[in-house]
C-alpha cells in the first residue's frame, strides 16, 4: 500500500490542475468566516497546502486554511 501511493502521488501542479477543472466558485465573491473573522473577495485558487486563497477589495490575497467558505454564484 504504501508503494502504491508513492508511486502514484500527483504533484502540487497536477492537483491545482484537476482543482481549477472542477472548482465551481473560482473567480466568483466568496465570503470566508471563522469565529470573529470574516473575509471577502474573489475566490481565486488554491495554495501549496490546500488553504484558498482570496483576493479582497484593496487587490490583497489572503490566505484561509479555515473556517466556512460560502458563495453566491455569481462571476465577479
Amino acid at each position: 500500500l504504501i508503494q502504491y501511493v508513492a508511486n502514484n502521488r500527483l504533484s502540487y501542479n497536477q492537483i491545482q490542475t484537476e482543482w481549477d477543472n472542477f472548482c465551481v466558485h473560482k473567480n466568483c465573491v466568496v465570503t470566508v468566516s471563522e469565529g470573529e473573522e470574516i473575509v471577502t473577495g474573489q475566490f481565486i485558487g488554491i495554495g501549496k497546502i490546500g488553504e484558498a486563497l482570496i483576493k479582497t477589495e484593496t487587490g490583497s490575497i489572503t490566505s484561509m486554511s479555515f473556517g466556512t467558505l460560502r458563495f453566491e454564484g455569481g462571476k465577479e
